[in-house]
């Protein structure tokens, strides 16, 4: 009798010490969203191509940068970019592509005073965005680069800023 006892006290304290492990497990588990932000600045000169090149350290960022180290999962469930301002005088048309890692997305058609005027939201390829999501689980840093062709007759800026809405796991 002592020992059947003995064996399920035994085999209790076991089956709650497990019990136990798997609720601080969720306890300590954090889901969060974040949306981020990145403008990037560019001078469009007569003839020329519009090649402009972004390293993006979410180290950084006082949302992501403390949790970087800990992420279990890692999802982008909105991204899309808009032309923020252009400050051309002339009619300007053109095209931009985005490389995020060695993810291409685009060329996408812009008419860039309009566009900024109706704050144009362009989306970008979910299905590609997750295979970049999934590189932030070994690494804090992208590089991005925007690339494209445009019709300005005058040395003018753009400013494109692209909006990430990022679904992020930690342990």
């Amino acid at each position: 009798m002592k020992s059947s006892f003995a064996y399920s006290l035994f085999t209790g304290a076991i089956f709650l010490l497990f019990f136990s492990c798997e609720q601080i497990k969720e306890i300590t588990t954090i889901k969060f969203d974040s949306t981020e932000i990145i403008t990037i600045t560019t001078t469009l000169f007569p003839g020329e191509a519009i090649e402009e090149t972004k390293e993006i350290d979410l180290s950084e960022s006082s949302k992501l940068g403390p949790h970087l180290d800990r992420l279990k999962d890692a999802d982008i469930t909105e991204a899309y970019y808009v032309i923020k301002s252009f400050d051309g005088n002339t009619e300007t048309t053109g095209t931009l592509s985005l490389i995020i890692e060695s993810e291409s997305f685009g060329p996408f058609q812009h008419n860039f005073a309009a566009d900024q005027a109706a704050t144009k939201q362009t989306p970008l390829d979910a299905e590609k965005l997750n295979i970049i999501a999934n590189v932030l689980l070994t690494q804090s840093a992208l590089s991005l680069y925007v690339n494209g062709s445009h019709t300005a007759t005058e040395s003018t800026q753009l400013v494109i800023e692209i909006f990430v809405t990022l679904e992020l796991t930690t342990s």
